[in-house]
């Protein structure tokens, strides 16, 4: 039979890749990676690790992409920065490659928790779905894709 749908609203937050950021070549429209997000990965049906075969649920992606503010970007390049260990260092020529490892845990994972509950409430004001997981119009509501 059919599989059970169910909607499931993916927040993409972006840091540092708005035109504020100060490199055009990185910037990337929210809507922009919205909607090709939405076209390319509208839904997924998982499967089972041992068999492979098809589970009997589907999610029915959708995608709330935002920018960040300057002092979330901030605040979230300080814990990444505070948390950085160096693992190892390259060299291809005359200068070195510095590979970080950063463990997302204590004063990073909060920054991150902190800095995703500024923003995932926009979602819930943004889809409404009725019983069947039809999403209907929530004020700004938008989909990229189709079924």
């Amino acid at each position: 039979g059919k599989p059970l749908r169910i909607p499931l609203v993916v927040t993409v937050l972006l840091v540092n890749l708005d035109y504020d950021a100060g490199n055009v070549y990185t910037a990337v429209q929210h809507t922009e990676l919205e909607e090709y997000l939405s076209q390319v990965f509208p839904s997924h049906q998982p499967s089972c690790l041992e068999t492979r075969e098809k589970l009997h649920v589907s999610f029915d992606l959708w995608y709330n992409v935002q920018h960040v503010d300057a002092g979330a970007a901030k605040k979230l390049e300080r814990a990444v920065h505070s948390g950085f260990k160096k693992v190892e260092e390259k060299r291809d020529g005359p200068e070195a490659d510095m590979v970080y490892d950063v463990e997302v845990k204590g004063d990073v994972l909060s920054a991150f928790n902190e800095v995703y509950g500024e923003y995932a409430h926009s979602a819930s004001k943004r889809y409404r779905f009725d019983g069947d997981g039809t999403a209907q119009d929530g004020g700004w509501f938008k989909r990229g894709g189709g079924r």
